[in-house]
């Protein structure tokens, strides 16, 4: 398991890891709230998230600060997107919807 990387390389090695799965393969994004277990020292009140991501062979996490957040997200939004084409497009059959909505207007 990879250690903890810093905003910066978190985002490059998410970006590593979706072009090693392109085609094949899935990577998963969790993020929670993370509460430390000794707060100590002057940020111990801040509120940070973990977030982590694998491939199921590599895992990489980074905690974010409530400071950076905004920024992180803004950047992590614009590489998810750039990484979304393989999802596909519902199939609609054609024809259901204005079946339906002439039977509902029928009926009343």
């Amino acid at each position: 398991m990879s250690g903890l990387l810093d905003n910066h390389a978190f985002l490059g090695a998410l970006q590593a890891l979706y072009t090693k799965r392109r085609g094949v393969g899935s990577v998963f994004l969790t993020m929670k709230r993370y509460i430390p277990h000794t707060p100590t020292g002057p940020h111990a009140t801040e509120t940070k998230v973990l977030i982590r991501a694998t491939d199921s062979k590599k895992k990489i996490s980074t905690l974010v600060g409530a400071r950076e957040h905004v920024s992180f997200q803004i950047q992590l939004g614009n590489l998810l997107k750039a990484n979304y084409d393989a999802l596909k497009k519902k199939e609609r059959r054609a024809g259901t919807r204005r079946t339906v909505r002439r039977a509902a207007r029928s009926s009343a």
